[in-house]
């Protein structure tokens, strides 16, 4: 029906900062990821908080 197409996405965000300890924990995974995976590119993505 969709022919390999997106016909619907939803997303659920957390717009609160996470905590040291799972900061620490993201950092090490993704370090763990680059050095085995070593993918070529990587894509951050950030949402600016605009007061």
């Amino acid at each position: 029906m969709s022919r390999n197409q997106q016909m619907m996405r939803l997303d659920n965000e957390i717009t609160s900062d996470i905590d040291s300890i799972n900061e620490q924990l993201l950092l090490t995974k993704a370090r763990e990821y680059i050095a085995n995976e070593k993918p070529h590119v990587i894509i951050l993505r950030t949402t600016i908080k605009v007061y």
